[in-house]
């Protein structure tokens, strides 16, 4: 969990395809900063207590480095945030004057962004195994309503079979 090597190349092939890409570390004010292997006790303690407040305050980070971008990068055009994992519920927050479009790929604690999620104008693409322990059947189908509710052409879902988290 964090800036990983494994984000940080899926950043340098999408740079070679000639976009700008950062990976803020939403953990960067953690008591635990850096890389947390998975399966690491200390990845609890990390995340809290109150995981969408720890979300609302990672979301801030995000956008800080989105509006460096924005003042940086002549003709940065549209942005796209994918959140993996604890990133998940960040796609759900597009629409403000950051994101673009969001992509969520095996979120984690989306069920506390539903809200946002109904509420967002701006597309979301939701991505799940159907192995996925963080996507409960529960989960799955109140996000499938939504993707109904939106027309499917804001919100859209997507289960990969025979695939789990991460």
């Amino acid at each position: 969990m964090g800036v990983d090597s494994d984000t940080m190349a899926i950043c340098r092939d999408w740079a070679a395809q000639g976009l700008v890409c950062i990976a803020p570390d939403l953990f960067w004010d953690s008591a635990i900063p850096g890389v947390v292997p998975r399966g690491d006790e200390r990845v609890k303690q990390r995340l809290g207590v109150d995981r969408r407040a720890s979300l609302l305050a990672a979301k801030k980070t995000v956008e800080a480095a989105v509006k460096y971008l924005r003042a940086n990068v002549p003709n940065l055009g549209k942005v796209c945030l994918v959140g993996y994992c604890y990133g998940g519920p960040l796609a759900c927050m597009v629409g403000s004057d950051f994101f673009d479009v969001g992509v969520a790929l095996h979120g984690s604690a989306m069920d506390q962004f539903l809200d946002e999620l109904k509420a967002t104008p701006l597309p979301v693409i939701i991505h799940w195994g159907d192995q996925d322990t963080h996507a409960k059947p529960e989960l799955v189908a109140t996000v499938r309503e939504i993707c109904t509710s939106k027309r499917q052409s804001v919100v859209s879902l997507t289960i990969f079979p025979s695939i789990g988290h991460g």
